[in-house]
């Protein structure tokens, strides 16, 4: 007879989902933007996505790449120029206003946007402004491309 009972380990129990988010209740702090049935992404691998788009867009010869190279030297550079980063090294990146200094003026502009997206929508609390700043953020999206009159 073997010691091992294998059929007691990983008894799978089945949890009944949420029948409601309210305010107050089991860990919910406010109203959700959107019902949980449409959420196909945690919050933390949207952050992810985005700052490794954002890194894949750099200019590997400039200043931002060099600077986020200095600052993670254990990073391999395979893993740098995927843009491969955790949480805890997006949160760094978003208090360290000498990044901003290493872009350059689009890479600056997109900067801004993804720290601003990231603590304001993807953190653990939601900014009080929220419509205001998607609003904001998004403002380029609506407007129409700018019009070249060279020629």
């Amino acid at each position: 007879m073997s010691s091992r009972a294998d059929d007691q380990h990983h008894v799978r129990q089945e949890w009944p989902s949420r029948q409601g988010l309210k305010p107050g209740s089991h860990n919910v702090v406010s109203h959700p933007l959107v019902e949980p049935s449409k959420i196909l992404l945690p919050a933390l691998h949207i952050k992810l996505g985005l700052m490794k788009n954002f890194v894949k867009t750099l200019d590997r010869e400039g200043g931002g790449f060099a600077f986020l190279h200095q600052k993670f030297q254990r990073k391999s550079m395979e893993k740098m120029k995927a843009g491969i980063f955790d949480g805890s090294q997006i949160r760094e990146r978003i208090k360290d206003t000498s990044f901003d200094d290493a872009l350059n003026p689009a890479e600056l502009s997109a900067w801004l946007s993804l720290r601003s997206v990231l603590p304001n929508f993807l953190g653990n609390h939601r900014s009080t402004q929220y419509q205001k700043e998607v609003d904001e953020s998004t403002h380029f999206l609506r407007s129409d491309p700018p019009v070249s009159h060279s020629g």
